[in-house]
C-alpha cells in the first residue's frame, strides 16, 4: 500500500506508474481479516502493537471489543487508501482546478472540547496536521474552548494579511482593532487604541515572534488567549505569570482551499494570498 503513496507524491508521476503501484492484495487481505473480526485481530497501525500485546499477556486473548475496534480501523485504512488513489488519478492528464468537483473532507479528531458555542452543545477539534490553528501547540494556560478557537483563527488569519509586524484583537469574532507598525509593541498599542473597551477579554494575534516589549504591553490588558508564530523566552516569562492566559504557537499553513459550512452544505473558495505593506517607501 505504501508503494503507491511514494509514487503519488511525485508531481510528474506517469499514469502507467501510478496504476502499476496500486496494491491489490494488501487491501484485500486487510478487508478479509476485518470481515472476520470475531476470530481475527487485524492490526493496521504500529501504535496498536503494544496495547494488543499487553492484552494478550494479561488476558491470554484479544477481547471482542478490541477486535471490533481494530476491524473498524482496518476498514477506515483501506477506505483512505482508495480515496487517495481516486484523488491522485484525477490529477493525471487533467487541467488543474482550484475548486474540486468533489469536496472530500476527512480529518481525524484531535480533541474533544468541553462544549461548543453554548454549554448545551457538543464540540470537537479536527486537525489534518501540525500547521494552522487546528494543529497549533498550546504552550500555556487553561484548556482552549470552542469560542477561543474561533476567535483565535479570526485574528490569526487577519494578521497573516500583513507583511510588516501586525497585531489584531478579536472579541466574539468581531475585530476590536488591528494595526501594522514597525514593531509588534507599537502595532499592539495602535490596535488597542481602536476600541480599548471591546478589547478587554478578547484574543490577540501576532504575525511575528512575540518579543519582550510587546509581551509587556499585552500584560497590562486582560485577554483570553494569544496566537503567534513563536514566543521569546522573555515574553514567555512575562505572560506565564497569568495562570489562565492561553498561549498558542501557530505554524503558517499552506492551505489551498477555504471551506465554510452553511445549512445543508459547504462553501469553498481559494485562499486569499494577498499581503499588505503600507509602510512608506524609503
Amino acid at each position: 500500500m505504501y508503494n503507491f503513496d511514494a509514487v503519488a507524491a511525485r508531481p510528474d508521476a506517469r499514469l502507467e506508474d501510478l496504476i502499476e503501484n496500486i496494491d491489490i492484495g494488501g487491501p484485500t487481505m486487510i478487508r478479509s481479516a476485518a470481515k472476520n473480526w470475531q476470530d481475527v485481530a487485524i492490526l493496521t497501525s504500529p501504535s496498536d502493537y503494544a496495547p494488543v500485546l499487553e492484552e494478550l499477556r494479561t488476558n491470554g486473548a484479544v477481547s471482542r471489543e478490541t477486535k471490533w475496534r481494530l476491524a473498524c480501523q482496518a476498514f477506515r485504512t483501506t477506505a483512505d487508501y482508495d480515496r487517495s488513489i481516486a484523488r491522485r488519478l484525477e490529477l493525471v492528464e487533467a487541467e488543474p482546478e482550484a475548486l474540486p468537483k468533489l469536496l472530500d473532507i476527512r480529518v481525524p479528531r484531535r480533541m474533544t472540547l468541553r462544549y461548543g458555542e453554548n454549554p448545551h452543545q457538543q464540540a470537537a477539534l479536527y486537525a489534518s496536521g501540525t500547521c494552522g490553528l487546528a494543529g497549533a501547540e498550546q504552550l500555556h494556560g487553561k484548556e482552549l474552548s470552542f469560542n477561543n478557537l474561533v476567535d483565535l483563527d479570526a485574528c490569526w488569519q487577519l494578521v497573516q494579511e500583513f507583511s510588516a509586524p501586525a497585531a489584531a484583537i478579536i472579541k466574539h469574532t468581531n475585530p476590536a482593532g488591528c494595526a501594522e507598525q514597525p514593531s509588534l509593541a507599537e502595532a499592539f498599542r495602535k490596535a488597542l487604541e481602536c476600541d480599548p473597551v471591546s478589547a478587554f477579554g478578547g484574543v490577540i494575534g501576532f504575525n511575528r515572534e512575540l518579543d519582550e516589549e510587546a509581551a509587556g504591553e499585552v500584560a497590562n490588558l486582560f485577554v483570553e488567549a494569544i496566537a503567534a508564530p513563536s514566543f521569546s523566552r522573555a515574553a514567555m516569562s512575562i505572560l506565564q505569570a497569568k495562570k489562565n492566559l492561553r498561549l498558542v504557537k501557530v505554524q503558517p499553513s499552506e492551505d489551498s482551499l477555504v471551506v465554510k459550512s452553511i445549512s445543508g452544505g459547504f462553501l469553498a473558495q481559494s485562499v486569499d494570498h494577498a499581503r499588505f505593506d503600507r509602510r512608506p517607501s524609503r
